[in-house]
């Protein structure tokens, strides 16, 4: 059977409502989430929806999955369609960003380097306060409470 036919009998069965159907209702964050560190388009949000369908309908042929992305893609769907899935996707990417970036800013070095200078204070009565404030040796629960 040529992929032509193939093509056409998906087309006859597929459920077109399925396939413009906006990835987690069109909710940028949480589709940001999923795709946290790839970059995606409109049409590869596309695509997740005829692959649902070519599995829904039991093709299960990665071949038909790109013909039929394309298909739908550029010949199927209007430009409002293609729209809203692109405005999605640069709205995810775009939180996706703005997420990396800011963890690039975070420098720890400096609490990392005052972290590793901490060291135990020398005191000259072992039961002073003292000791017990700098060393940590406090036991706030009493000593009926020994597993805190």
């Amino acid at each position: 059977m040529s992929i032509k036919s193939i093509l056409d009998r998906f087309l006859d069965l597929v459920n077109f409502a399925n396939i413009y159907l906006l990835p987690y209702d069109g909710d940028a964050q949480l589709l940001s989430t999923q795709t946290r560190n790839v970059r995606i388009t409109g049409k590869d949000l596309i695509k997740q929806n005829v692959e649902n369908e070519v599995h829904r309908l039991q093709f299960y042929d990665q071949y038909l999955i790109n013909v039929a992305t394309n298909y739908v893609w550029n010949t199927h769907s209007n430009s409002f369609q293609r729209n809203m899935f692109e405005n999605l996707a640069d709205n995810a990417n775009t939180i996706n960003n703005i997420n990396q970036n800011l963890l690039s800013f975070i420098n720890n070095s400096d609490t990392i380097d005052r972290i590793t200078r901490m060291v135990p204070q020398i005191t000259n009565n072992n039961n002073s306060f003292v000791n017990i404030f700098f060393n940590g040796d406090t036991n706030f629960y009493g000593k009926d409470n020994p597993e805190f």
